[in-house]
């Protein structure tokens, strides 16, 4: 055991960690060495099959890929490892006792076997915590694997489906004699002839016109402008917000929940502009907001604003 004999049994591991990395790598180029096979060439559906569940199946899954992903999971024993290594690595005593007995493997001083087995270690803890991106791209070398052969199945499987498909078809029955003079009508070909060409049977990138009008800019009402800007001034105040509202409220609708007409409250566009405010609280919020409003269909006005008429109560406490 690496407590009484870790001279050893870090060595050994740190061999075993190597062997490991370099393993996963030769999985690794096995798999994309498979991949550029599919492409070789043009292969038959059945070589395709040979090369998938004879090939591949034996060199890569059952040999080396199955142990990632069964009983022989690396991810069981990588976090007992690198506890271990992290714990040795803190243990003073354990390693002054293990340095000792290195030296007399290594021919070293102690001070050098202690240093020796402390890079040991730091390699072993950085090999095993550097496998996620490699088994990541492996895992991803064979899912690609699987969908590169299985759509070359389907293309070998398919392809009279294609254009080239077609007229192989027609060919091969015009030299079977299948087809008669008037030509392969009765093939289900879906290719025809095309009795007219002129310049409309060619292809014209389109092209967008736009008239001036499009780059013309139209000046922004200038009402419209102040009230952007009292209401940017406002939301920087933080005078907006449900409770600020129902705060400016309160300053005119009486507590017995009688009516108040907004156009009373408006006297300029700051005032104006949290009314909005308000009708669209009472109107979203529900219960939530202190206020309710109630819509006419006539207008009123109050000074130089015009808008619908409309009135504030406050809701009664249940």
């Amino acid at each position: 055991a690496a407590r009484d004999h870790g001279e050893h049994a870090v060595i050994n591991a740190h061999g075993h960690a190597r062997l490991l990395v370099e393993s996963l790598k030769v999985l690794h180029q096995n798999i994309r060495r498979h991949i550029q096979a599919l492409y070789d060439g043009d292969p038959e559906v059945h070589e395709i099959l040979h090369i998938h569940y004879d090939l591949y199946m034996n060199e890569v899954i059952d040999r080396a890929y199955n142990r990632l992903k069964t009983s022989e999971n690396l991810s069981k024993y990588r976090p007992k490892i690198l506890s271990a290594v992290a714990r040795y690595l803190a243990d003073d005593g354990w390693l002054g006792r293990t340095a000792e007995k290195l030296a007399v493997i290594k021919r070293l001083s102690v001070a050098g076997a202690r240093e020796l087995l402390r890079t040991l270690l730091t390699e072993i803890r950085d090999e095993l915590k550097n496998l996620d991106p490699l088994l990541t791209q492996i895992d991803d070398k064979n899912r690609r694997y699987s969908r590169i052969s299985t759509e070359r199945i389907k293309a070998r499987l398919y392809s009279d489906e294609s254009i080239a498909g077609k007229i192989k078809q027609i060919l091969a029955a015009w030299g079977d004699g299948a087809v008669d003079e008037a030509g392969p009508r009765a093939l289900r070909h879906g290719i025809y002839r095309h009795r007219r060409l002129d310049a409309g049977s060619l292809y014209t990138r389109r092209t967008r016109t736009l008239d001036d009008a499009a780059f013309t800019i139209t000046a922004p009402d200038e009402f419209d402008l102040e009230r952007a800007e009292a209401e940017l001034l406002l939301r920087i105040r933080n005078q907006l917000s449900p409770e600020r509202i129902a705060g400016f409220l309160d300053r005119f609708c009486p507590r017995d929940g009688s009516a108040v007409p907004a156009h009373t409250i408006v006297t300029d566009i700051e005032t104006f502009v949290r009314v909005i405010y308000a009708a669209a609280y009472a109107e979203s919020r529900d219960e939530r907001f202190p206020y309710r409003v109630v819509w006419y269909d006539d207008e009123v006005s109050a000074g130089r604003f015009a808008f619908r008429r409309l009135d504030f109560s406050r809701r009664r406490s249940s």
